[in-house]
C-alpha cells in the first residue's frame, strides 16, 4: 500500500520515506503540497503566529516572493483542507508527526471566512483535531498549501466534520 504522504525536498524532488530532512510534504490522496515547519528563525518557523490578515498579506506574500520550494502559488488552505490534514488517531498533536514535525498542539488559520460574520474565520485546532470559528484580529500558526484548486478536494469525503 502506497504511503499517504511523501516527503519532498527544497526543490520538490521526492525523498525516501526514512529521510532525516525535508521542506514539502504532499498528500497523495489529495495531491495537495503541504509546508514543512522549523526551529530556524526563518518565515517557516514553528513558532511564527499571524493574525488572519497577516498570514496571508505578509506570510503567504513572502513564501511566493521567494518561491518557496520553486513555486508561487502558495495560499491558505481552506477548512476543509486543513480539517483533512488532521489525524484522529493522535492527540497532541493531531497530525502524523513523521511527516508534519514542528506542529504545535494549537489553532492555524484556514483561509475560509464564516458565512455569517465576515470578522471570523475558520482555524483547526491540532490538539484534538477540532474546528472552530476565531475573530480574524487574533494571532495563530499559519501552514501553507499548493496544488489543488481552492475550496475543492475533488471526490475526497471528509469524515466527522461537523
Amino acid at each position: 500500500m502506497k504511503n499517504r504522504y511523501t516527503k519532498l525536498d527544497a526543490k520538490g524532488n521526492e525523498l525516501l520515506d526514512f529521510a532525516e530532512s525535508w521542506s514539502m510534504v504532499r498528500n497523495n490522496v489529495t495531491r495537495l503540497i503541504w509546508e514543512v515547519k522549523t526551529h530556524d528563525g526563518s518565515i517557516h518557523d514553528i513558532d511564527n503566529k499571524y493574525n488572519w490578515n497577516n498570514a496571508r498579506d505578509v506570510f503567504i506574500t513572502e513564501l511566493n516572493a521567494t518561491q518557496f520550494g520553486g513555486f508561487t502559488d502558495w495560499r491558505l488552505p481552506t477548512d476543509d483542507e486543513l480539517w483533512n490534514l488532521r489525524d484522529s488517531s493522535k492527540y497532541d498533536p493531531a497530525i502524523d508527526t513523521n511527516y508534519f514535525l514542528n506542529t504545535l498542539s494549537s489553532y492555524y488559520w484556514s483561509s475560509t471566512t464564516h458565512a455569517y460574520s465576515t470578522h471570523g474565520a475558520w482555524c483547526v485546532s491540532f490538539y484534538y483535531g477540532n474546528v472552530n470559528v476565531s475573530s480574524k484580529s487574533n494571532s495563530y500558526y499559519v501552514r501553507a498549501v499548493r496544488g489543488g484548486q481552492a475550496g475543492s478536494l475533488g471526490d475526497l469525503a471528509i469524515e466527522g466534520k461537523p
